[in-house]
C-alpha cells in the first residue's frame, strides 16, 4: 500500500525543500530517512525519484538511472521518473534509452518531452524525426528559445542552412544572450555563402560579414572561448583582413597556447599575408604539438603547408 504516515510525509517534505535549495546531499539523506520511516508493507516511489534527481544534479547519472528505475518499478505511470531518467540516460550518452523514456513520457501526457526527445534524436543522427519533435514542441510552446535552437541545429545537419538561420533568428530574438545560437548561425551564414555561384560576390560578402557580426556577439557573451576567436579570424581571412585575423589568432593562442590547430590556422593566415617567416614558425610549432598529441593527420596537413610556404617564398 502507498504510505500516508506523518513521519514519512514530514521527512519527504524536508527532502523536497533541501532539493529546492540546492542541497542535494542533504535531500538524498532525508529521502533515505523517509524510506526508513515506511512500514514493511508500505511503498512510495517518490523518495527514489528524489534520490534520482539528486544523483543527476551531483553528476552520478548511473545512480540516478537506478533510482528512477526503482521508482518506475513501483509505479509504472510515474511520468516524471521517465522524463528524468531519460535526461540521465542522455547525459550518460545512451541516447537510444533516452528516446525510449521520452517517448513513454509523451505517451503519459508530458509535452515537455518533445523537445528533449528531439535533442536525443539529433544526437543519434535522426534529424528529420528530430525536426518533427521540435516542431511539435514549438506548437506547444512557441516562446522557448531552446526548441528553435535545437531545430536549427537539425536543419543545419541536413544542410538546410536557410531554415537553420530562420530558427536561430527566432532563438536569439527570444534570448538575446544565446551565445551558442549566434555561433551556430555564424557557421550557417558561411555555408550559405559557399552555395552562392559566380556573379554573386555581394551576397557572399554579406554572408561573411553577417558571420563576423554573430561571432562578435558570441565573443561578447562568452569572452574567453578561444574557438570563437579562431573562427572569427577565419572570417576576417576570407575578407582579406589579415591584420584583424592575426589579432584574433593571437587571442586564441594566448588563451590556449598548446592548440596545434590554432597555430596551424595562424600560420595559414601569415602565409596568405606573405609573412612567410611567421608562417613557418607557426607551422613548426603546430607540427611539434601534433606529434606530441599523436595527431598524424594534423601533422601531415601542416607539413603540406610548410612545403607550400617554402615553395612560394623561394627566390
Amino acid at each position: 500500500m502507498i504510505s500516508t504516515t506523518m513521519e514519512f510525509e514530514v521527512l519527504f517534505e524536508k527532502a523536497r525543500r533541501s532539493f529546492d535549495n540546492g542541497d542535494f546531499k542533504g535531500a538524498t539523506l532525508l529521502a533515505e530517512q523517509a524510506l526508513q520511516a515506511l512500514s514493511v508493507n508500505e511503498i512510495d516511489p517518490r523518495p527514489y525519484f528524489m534520490m534520482g534527481c539528486c544523483c543527476e544534479e551531483l553528476g552520478n547519472c548511473q545512480e540516478a538511472i537506478a533510482n528512477h528505475t526503482l521508482a518506475i518499478d513501483m509505479y509504472s505511470g510515474f511520468t516524471a521518473a521517465y522524463l528524468f531518467r531519460g535526461v540521465a540516460y542522455g547525459k550518460s550518452g545512451d541516447f537510444v534509452s533516452a528516446i525510449s523514456d521520452f517517448t513513454q513520457a509523451i505517451h503519459l501526457g508530458e509535452n515537455s518531452a518533445y523537445n528533449k526527445r528531439g535533442i536525443a534524436l539529433s544526437r543519434v543522427g535522426a534529424h528529420a524525426e528530430a525536426i518533427r519533435d521540435f516542431t511539435k514542441a514549438v506548437q506547444i510552446n512557441p516562446n522557448y528559445a531552446e526548441t528553435y535552437f535545437g531545430r536549427g541545429n537539425a536543419y543545419q545537419a541536413l544542410n538546410n542552412f536557410q531554415k537553420a538561420i530562420e530558427d536561430y533568428n527566432v532563438a536569439v530574438s527570444l534570448n538575446p544572450n544565446y551565445g551558442s545560437a549566434y555561433k551556430n548561425r555564424a557557421a550557417a551564414y558561411l555555408e550559405v555563402a559557399a552555395q552562392f555561384g559566380s556573379g554573386e560576390d555581394q551576397n557572399i560578402l554579406r554572408m561573411w560579414k553577417n558571420s563576423i557580426d554573430d561571432y562578435n556577439a558570441a565573443i561578447k557573451l562568452t569572452q574567453n572561448d578561444p574557438v570563437l576567436f579562431n573562427l572569427r579570424a577565419k572570417c576576417h581571412r576570407l575578407l582579406l583582413e589579415f591584420h584583424l585575423a592575426i589579432q584574433d589568432h593571437n587571442q586564441a593562442i594566448e588563451i590556449e597556447p598548446g592548440n596545434a590547430g590554432f597555430h596551424h590556422s595562424r600560420g595559414l593566415t601569415h602565409g596568405l599575408a606573405c609573412n612567410y617567416e611567421d608562417a613557418l614558425e607557426d607551422f613548426h610549432i603546430a607540427v611539434s604539438l601534433s606529434q606530441a598529441q599523436g595527431d598524424l593527420a594534423g601533422e601531415r596537413k601542416t607539413l603540406e603547408l610548410i612545403d607550400w610556404v617554402v615553395g612560394i617564398s623561394s627566390p
